[in-house]
C-alpha cells in the first residue's frame, strides 16, 4: 500500500482496517487504575481525550489521534486547571495508554489531503487500543483477586468475632487478635496475608477447642449470645479497654431493645433512637473497641464497616443522608454477624434499613 505523504507509519498500516474508539476502552484501565499508576483526574483526562476522537459509524476512520486545545480539553476533563492536565497526560503516557505526536512548535493541529483529515499533531490513542485485550485479561485477573481478597477478608472477620468469644483466651492470644483486626482492616491487605491472618486466627480456635464447640453450634444463630460465653464487652475488659463516653453531637444514639436473636434472619431491627452504648453493637464492638469521640471519626468508622460488608460508597452516603446512624450500625452489625452467608450484602443492607 502507498503510504500517503506525512502520515504516520503507525497511522498509515491502519488505512486498511477501520478501528473503532469508544468509551468501551475505559472499562479495563478503570479496573486496573492503582495498577497503572493513574489517579481519577489521569481518567477524566482519558475520557476527555477519547471523546474527540471521531465516531462516525457510517464512515469508520483509522485516525486515532486527537488534538484537542488545552482550553477545549480543560472544559471536558471536569475544568481541571492546565499544569494538572499535563501531570495527567505525563502520567498516561508513561503507562503507556497514550503517545505524544509533537509538532515542531508543539502545537497540536490536523493534517488534511485530498480535503479530509489524514493525520494530526497531538495525542495518539492507538496504544489503547492495541493494548485493550490485554488490558481486558488483566483487569479480570485484578477483578477475580479482588472477589477473594473480600471473602478471605470475611471469613477472618467472622473467624475473629468466633474467636473473640473463645473461653480462657490469654493476653498474648488477645493481642494477636488485636493485630489481625488491623491487619484485616488495611487497604493494601493481600490474599497472602488475609491467609496467614486465617491461619493463626484457627490456631487460636483449635487451642481453644473453640472450633468443635463452632461446628457442634452451625444451627446457632451468631447473634445469640450463650450462657457462659465471653461477649466482645468482656474482651475489651479483658483488655482494659473502656468506652469513650463522649456525646457524637447530632449524631444521636439508638438504643437496641433488649431481647434474645431468635435465629439467622430475625435480627432485631426494631430500636428506640434514643442514647446507645456503642457495645451494644458487640459485632462492630469486636472489630472497632474504641468507640469513636467526634462526627468524622465516626462517619470513618462507618466507611470502614462498608469495605469490610461490601456495602459501596455511594449505598452508604445515601444511606446516611436519611437514615439515623445507630440504624445504619446496627445495619452493619447484623451483616458483620452473618458473614458470607448473605450473597448479595448491599441488597440485604438496603432491606434492613427499609424494614
Amino acid at each position: 500500500m502507498k503510504h500517503v505523504l506525512g502520515t504516520s507509519p503507525a497511522v498509515a498500516d491502519c488505512f486498511s482496517t477501520s478501528i473503532r474508539i469508544s468509551y468501551e476502552l475505559l472499562a479495563p484501565v478503570k479496573v486496573l487504575r492503582k495498577e497503572l499508576g493513574l489517579t481519577p483526574n489521569d481518567i477524566a483526562v482519558l475520557t476527555a481525550l477519547i471523546s474527540f476522537a471521531p465516531r462516525d459509524k457510517a464512515q469508520p476512520t483509522a485516525l486515532t489521534i486527537v488534538f484537542p486545545s488545552n482550553e477545549v480539553l480543560s472544559e471536558r476533563a471536569n475544568g481541571l486547571d492546565e499544569r494538572t492536565i499535563r501531570r495527567c497526560i505525563a502520567r498516561l503516557v508513561s503507562a503507556g495508554l497514550i503517545a505524544r505526536k509533537t509538532s515542531a512548535n508543539r502545537k497540536r493541529f490536523p493534517l488534511r489531503f485530498g480535503g479530509a483529515i489524514r493525520d494530526a499533531f497531538g495525542f495518539d490513542l492507538l496504544p489503547l487500543v492495541k493494548d485493550h485485550d490485554t488490558l481486558c485479561e488483566r483487569a479480570k485477573q485484578v477483578s477475580q483477586l479482588n472477589q477473594d481478597l473480600v471473602s478471605l477478608r470475611s471469613k477472618a472477620l467472622a473467624l475473629r468475632a468466633a474467636a473473640m468469644h473463645a473461653p480462657n483466651l490469654s493476653p498474648g492470644q488477645l493481642e494477636i487478635l488485636a493485630t489481625a483486626r488491623n491487619t484485616l482492616r488495611r487497604m493494601t491487605l493481600t490474599v497472602d496475608q488475609a491467609t496467614a491472618t486465617i491461619g493463626t486466627i484457627e490456631q487460636i480456635l483449635r487451642s481453644t477447642g473453640s472450633d468443635k464447640s463452632a461446628e457442634q453450634d452451625k444451627n446457632v444463630a451468631p447473634d445469640t449470645v450463650m450462657p457462659d460465653e465471653l461477649t466482645a464487652t468482656d474482651g475489651q475488659n479483658v483488655r482494659h479497654i473502656d468506652a469513650s463516653k463522649k456525646e457524637l453531637k447530632t449524631y444521636a444514639r439508638a438504643k437496641v431493645i433488649a431481647r434474645p436473636y431468635a435465629g439467622r434472619d430475625s435480627y432485631p431491627m426494631n430500636k428506640e433512637t434514643d442514647h446507645m452504648e456503642w457495645r451494644d453493637f458487640k459485632h462492630v464492638a469486636c472489630f472497632f473497641p474504641e468507640e469513636p469521640s467526634t462526627r468524622e471519626t465516626f462517619k470513618r468508622t462507618l466507611f470502614e464497616l462498608g469495605k469490610v460488608t461490601r456495602v459501596t460508597h455511594e449505598k452508604l452516603m445515601q444511606a446516611m443522608r436519611h437514615i439515623a446512624p445507630g440504624r445504619i450500625l446496627l445495619a452493619f452489625d447484623c451483616l458483620l454477624a452473618k458473614g458470607d452467608s448473605i450473597r448479595n450484602p448491599e441488597g440485604y443492607f438496603h432491606h434492613l434499613l427499609a424494614t
